[in-house]
């Protein structure tokens, strides 16, 4: 059976002397692993296709028994090109990618996390985008499309207004102060603000929030963290590692700044 379908490159892996090995989230099947025989050819035109984080338009054999299925063309879907003429977008759609593959299973379709990853991939590639709030954004709502919504409203012990929060590292919910007075994370008034409104926009509507060093600094780490209480193998990921970079290079917190004006 011929599969057609848009999909995300997430990881390749190099297989003999010139096959790959490509690891995609697509739109109809989930999680597939194809083998590009050849592709790695230096006149093969799929060689500098089967990228992550390439938008993709996939055509492949599929048989069940199978657990890597054999890819017959590929074109490009979307074009994202945008990212690679920035470092930073770049660097933090690989890590959307790689989270992303850690997170979800095979053949396990979702497509409404399908748009999740399309759609601000798309918008992360576009220069005037805030890529730092899509980052969160991206972040926020794979948690709750995988059962991992935050609560970010009242404490999840006392059901006190949350004004500001400490971070439970066994069941990844938030308790207030008096609940729990020691905590390793922290989320002040403003990081929680900024995280509850970007439950209520939609991607298109996501403009620089211009928050302090500190705050964003909570928020990536609170992102980061809710998820990996969740999902195995987050923390330790390494491509996470690019997050430590961007920080101290940025100490005025302006990130919005591409480092090829």
């Amino acid at each position: 059976m011929i599969i057609d379908t848009p999909a995300v490159v997430m990881r390749t892996i190099p297989f003999s002397d010139n096959s790959l090995i490509v690891r995609c989230f697509t739109e109809t099947q989930g999680k597939v692993t194809v083998m590009g025989k050849g592709v790695r050819r230096s006149k093969n035109p799929l060689s500098g296709m089967l990228e992550a984080p390439n938008i993709l338009r996939l055509h492949y054999h599929f048989k069940e028994s199978r657990e890597i299925q054999i890819l017959r063309d590929a074109e490009f879907h979307e074009d994202i090109m945008g990212l690679r003429r920035d470092y930073l977008r770049i660097s933090l759609s690989h890590v959307m990618v790689d989270l992303l593959d850690r997170s979800i299973h095979p053949l396990d379709p979702q497509p409404i996390l399908f748009r999740l990853i399309q759609q601000t991939l798309i918008a992360l590639s576009k220069p005037e985008k805030p890529f730092r709030e899509l980052f969160w954004f991206y972040l926020l709502h794979l948690g709750t499309q995988l059962g991992f919504k935050p609560g970010l409203d009242t404490c999840q012990r006392c059901n006190a207004i949350l004004r500001s929060a400490h971070l439970d590292l066994e069941s990844g919910t938030l308790h207030c102060p008096d609940c729990q007075p020691q905590a390793r994370f922290r989320l002040e008034d403003e990081s929680l603000r900024s995280l509850k409104e970007m439950t209520r926009i939609h991607l298109r509507d996501i403009t620089p929030l211009h928050s302090s060093v500190e705050t964003n600094r909570q928020i990536t780490e609170y992102l980061i963290q809710h998820l990996g209480v969740h999902v195995e193998g987050i923390q330790n990921a390494p491509s996470l590692r690019v997050l430590k970079q961007l920080e101290p290079s940025d100490p005025d917190g302006d990130l919005q700044k591409s480092v090829n004006p």
